[in-house]
């Protein structure tokens, strides 16, 4: 049975999207969706500056989507300052694995981890030789900036339920049965999936649909902002409009000077982040010396790029593959449209809900 009027809010530095809707397994229905432009820095890069501002701007958007004191919220973000690590533990049908993952992390980490809360999944079960083990993902936010997104739902007027991070709810969105053309995601094989943000970009690698690397690297479309304001003396409305309505990375068919001009700099924007995200498979690579890539995923406000699709598979020489969502998302609303790019982690935050 859905559950029903769950609020998911998927905070960014640029815009926040929010989705109203529930989950039963892979199927996801939805009554209403907005994204709404995030203050100027009143949030960033996960970071709550001006909790009155910020709440302000969202709660206005809820009233007009008709949403009710109570409902249950959920929250989902990404952030440099939220951890990730990687556990291996010998196998136990009886693992304690809160008790176990906290003590690995003390030799580890050179923080004071009762200033976090922490929270472990077991990603796979695998064996080492005659040793069977466990692949633990561990993330640990810190106390101070949980309890800022207590408050910015409690002031809300919403239930707090689940506070999420985007590449946890990608971990779901992929192991969800979805459809690539004619094929089941399952039936590929290692995967890079790019979450293109403006102020930071989370790369992904999946392996038989479990996640095998996460990474959250500094650039996205506002490196590609800044090139563009540099070089055409526009403001950043200006140049937001511009790298919208006129950048096509995707340029060959183009015979205009101009718009071949405004590519190759919104190009040289981007190359900064495509350097980084190459590294980060690099690195993959030169664990996993047998791997190679079967598929490349992006979403995001950056997939939203005219010629993006094109110029990424170019770039990193990896085929691009379409996830369907949508086919899984029933809409109650007549006339409500969803693009599952920009709305994939509002939408995957819902899952198992």
């Amino acid at each position: 049975m859905f559950e029903k009027n769950i609020v998911s809010i998927d905070l960014g530095s640029e815009n926040i999207k929010i989705v109203i809707g529930s989950a039963k397994g892979e199927n996801i229905k939805i009554s209403e969706i907005a994204m709404i432009e995030t203050p100027s820095n009143a949030y960033l890069n996960g970071k709550i500056n001006d909790l009155d501002q910020l709440r302000s701007a969202i709660r206005k958007q809820l009233d007009i989507m008709g949403v009710k004191k109570r409902w249950k919220a959920v929250l989902t973000l990404d952030s440099a300052d939220v951890i990730t690590r990687e556990v291996e533990l010998p196998y136990s049908k009886d693992i304690n694995l809160s008790s176990i993952v906290r003590f690995e992390l003390e030799d580890s980490l050179p923080i004071m981890l009762d200033e976090y809360i922490i929270e472990s999944k077991i990603l796979e079960t695998f064996d080492e030789g005659p040793v069977k083990k466990y692949r633990v993902l561990a993330a640990l936010m810190p106390k101070e900036m949980a309890d800022h997104f207590y408050k910015l739902v409690t002031g809300l007027n919403l239930e707090p339920y689940v506070l999420d991070i985007n590449s946890n709810v990608m971990s779901k969105v992929i192991s969800a049965a979805y459809t690539v053309g004619e094929w089941k995601l399952e039936d590929f094989g290692t995967i890079a999936v790019v979450d293109f943000g403006s102020m930071s970009t989370n790369v992904m690698v999946f392996d038989k649909k479990v996640m095998k690397l996460n990474k959250l690297i500094d650039g996205g479309t506002a490196q590609v902002l800044e090139s563009i304001s540099n070089t055409f003396g526009l403001d950043f409305d200006g140049a937001r409009q511009k790298m919208i309505d006129d950048v096509h990375l995707d340029d060959s068919e183009s015979e205009e000077v101009s718009a071949n001009l405004l590519s190759d700099v919104a190009k040289e924007g981007l190359e900064k982040t495509c350097d980084q995200i190459q590294m980060v498979l690099k690195y993959y690579m030169s664990r996993e010396s047998n791997k190679e890539f079967d598929g490349l995923i992006i979403y995001g406000g950056g997939a939203k790029l005219q010629g993006i699709d094109k110029y990424m598979e170019n770039y990193f020489k990896i085929p691009l593959i379409n996830v369907d969502i949508n086919e899984h998302v029933n809409v109650t609303k007549k006339g409500l449209k969803i693009d599952s790019k920009i709305y994939t982690n509002a939408l995957g935050a819902l899952l198992g809900r």
